[in-house]
């Protein structure tokens, strides 16, 4: 490929300066809620995604460190000079992106589920599991596509590195298999979060008593109220309380809970499709020129038409918004989960 000079820009110091914050406000704040998710909240199918975005989201503001240095540096290698240290890079960060979209896509899925049918369960480990495989699966592509495919090298027109090779059949349903893994899930992703503001709409909560069970979403008729004080006590573990994933069962129709729940999960996933839109039509376009315009991505287009297609789009979609996002989720827990605001500001009390 094409590399072009080392320049001051003003937008890379904007998009720099970003991404700093990210590291020195988003990072700490994941890695308390890792610390959170992990010892205090109550431990349900919920909490276990939480647990995934949270981890994920840390290793994505970590990750953003070199692309600072390069931003604000004229975009000078540093770092990604050495060889090593890039093929690491590439292989860390890559995954992430892809993990997120289904972590996202799996969290809205499993609330749209206990909304239309309150009484399914799915286990926490059979959730664990799969999580950890398709992980291990991203991993294990991005890792030999490092090692077989292509190495992870610096380019100066993205402001990080890229898995340099050149575009064989193969390889081309490679990437479009992978680019369909990022960019699909965004629709019934959509989907999800429309079926949700619906249920919430159609349902409300009525103030009477209440028990808490972690399972149910939808609240009892008084008739079958003796029966559901044993379903929901032979399914109650143990734990600290939390308005994670908890519902309450009531008199009316939707508990106030399990509508608060809801409620974190939709604004959760309208942040994350307002963070990543770019992302998925930058993926999109990405794929279109894999099929149809290989001589972009093999470096042989012109140099104005190569400049149009990857400068600042790729830093500011890949790079930037997928840290924005990964920043902007532990704000939600603080001001959507009342017990994770409780042990936060207890820390600052304590100091």
């Amino acid at each position: 490929m094409v590399v072009f000079p080392s320049h001051s820009d003003p937008l890379d110091y904007c998009t720099g300066s970003v991404l700093l914050f990210g590291i020195t406000i988003g990072l700490p704040l994941n890695v308390i809620a890792i610390y959170y998710f992990f010892r205090r909240a109550k431990s349900n199918t919920t909490t276990v995604i939480y647990r995934a975005i949270a981890i994920s989201d840390s290793v994505i503001c970590l990750n953003c460190y070199p692309v600072i240095i390069t931003l604000l540096g004229n975009r000078k290698p540093y770092l990604f000079s050495n060889f090593w240290f890039s093929q690491l890079w590439g292989i860390s960060w890559e995954p992430f992106p892809y993990y997120s979209v289904f972590l996202v896509l799996a969290m809205s899925t499993l609330r749209t589920i206990l909304l239309y049918k309150p009484f399914w369960r799915v286990g926490k480990p059979t959730v664990a599991k799969v999580i950890i495989i398709y992980f291990c699966v991203l991993l294990f592509r991005f890792t030999m596509a490092a090692i077989f495919v292509g190495h992870y090298k610096y380019e100066t027109f993205s402001g990080y590195v890229w898995n340099h090779f050149e575009i064989s059949e193969y390889q081309t349903f490679d990437l479009v298999l992978s680019n369909c893994l990022m960019a699909f899930p965004i629709i019934p992703i959509i989907l999800m979060c429309i079926f949700n503001v619906k249920r919430i709409w159609e349902t409300g909560a009525k103030k009477t008593f209440s028990i808490k069970n972690p399972n149910s979403e939808v609240d009892m008729p008084k008739k079958s109220f003796s029966s559901s004080i044993s379903m929901v006590f032979n399914s109650t573990s143990g734990g600290r309380s939390s308005t994670i994933g908890e519902t309450v069962v009531t008199t009316g129709k939707l508990s106030r809970t399990s509508k608060k729940t809801s409620v974190t999960v939709i604004i959760f996933t309208i942040t994350y499709i307002l963070c990543n839109i770019p992302v998925f039509i930058n993926v999109f376009w990405f794929t279109i020129l894999t099929i149809f315009k290989k001589d972009i991505l093999n470096g042989s287009a012109p140099l104005e038409e190569q400049w149009f297609t990857f400068n600042h789009f790729w830093a500011m979609t890949y790079i930037t918004l997928v840290v924005i996002n990964s920043t902007a989720n532990p704000f939600i827990y603080l001001l959507r989960i009342t017990d994770f605001r409780q042990y936060i500001l207890s820390k600052f009390k304590r100091e």
